[in-house]
């Protein structure tokens, strides 16, 4: 039986747009492997350009930056064997360190315990001081993976130059603060934390299921246990809301109601820190 023009034109098109359909996998995959070629190239520009922060002479200089000393290595709980649980469920706010010159003055437990776990983790020196350059490596590494998540969050936000994004993230100035000051592991940490919950977040507009905004509110907790001043992530989400033109349903303000609950949290405890501790004068002393 032969067949006629029609079915063959129609077997001929399926023919045709076989390799085409086959052809989508390898190109995602491409897409995926260029993505994380990317990332880890942003990576590595961020740890070779803090390389002063952990690569210079610790022998003939310090290592350390203004408090540095008081919060980090004259701190009673980062030194103590017993200090893991006791930073969170016994923080001793107020006064620390020899001078009595810097304070706990917040409840930042996940980033005192980091330093707790740097101090146990990679010992002290033969003079007796701790290590030093492993803390800093630390902090050069929370960075460079802070560099590679804004420019994977960004690249799933379909933002063009997401790659430039990334890697001025990692290279510019004004983070040299927040890499190369010990103390302020806070502000690398608590981004990193706040990175990851974008991207969870994005994960569960995309594909739904308890699992993924479970895991965006727990990301979110960590970075506000890091630093308080990540409060503003749900605002973030809901800027993000309003830009993709969507309305706010009584099923978005639900989405976001827990996470801002987090954020109340963690705005009221600070707030009841700074007054006690603060505002009296007791955290300061000359």
């Amino acid at each position: 039986m032969s067949r006629t023009p029609n079915q063959k034109s129609r077997r001929n098109a399926v023919r045709r747009s076989t390799p085409q359909r086959e052809a989508i996998v390898p190109a995602s995959r491409t897409g995926g492997i260029e993505s994380a070629a990317t990332a880890v190239a942003i990576a590595i520009a961020a740890f070779a350009v803090f390389y002063p922060a952990y690569g210079y002479d610790f022998d003939r200089f310090d290592g350390t930056v203004w408090d540095d000393d008081d919060h980090y290595l004259s701190d009673p709980l980062i030194n103590s064997q017993d200090g893991w649980w006791r930073i969170w469920f016994d923080p001793q706010p107020g006064v620390v360190g020899q001078q009595g010159g810097a304070a706990v003055w917040n409840y930042w437990p996940l980033t005192r315990s980091s330093f707790w776990l740097d101090r146990h983790l990679f010992g002290v020196e033969a003079s007796g001081r701790p290590n030093l350059q492993a803390t800093h490596v630390v902090n050069v590494v929370l960075h460079a993976g802070n560099a590679a998540l804004v420019f994977l969050l960004l690249r799933r936000m379909r933002v063009p130059g997401a790659a430039l994004a990334g890697l001025l993230f990692a290279v510019h100035p004004v983070t040299v603060e927040s890499v190369a000051w010990i103390t302020e592991r806070k502000n690398v940490l608590s981004t990193f934390f706040v990175l990851l919950a974008g991207m969870a977040w994005l994960r569960f507009l995309e594909r739904g299921g308890g699992r993924q905004y479970a895991l965006t509110a727990l990301l979110f907790l960590l970075a506000l246990l890091a630093k308080t001043a990540t409060v503003m992530f749900p605002v973030v989400l809901a800027l993000l809301h309003w830009a993709r033109s969507e309305p706010f349903t009584a099923r978005t303000l639900i989405r976001l109601a827990p996470l801002f609950g987090l954020s109340l949290v963690a705005g009221v405890t600070s707030v009841v820190f700074e007054h006690r501790y603060i505002s009296p004068g007791t955290a300061w002393t000359t």
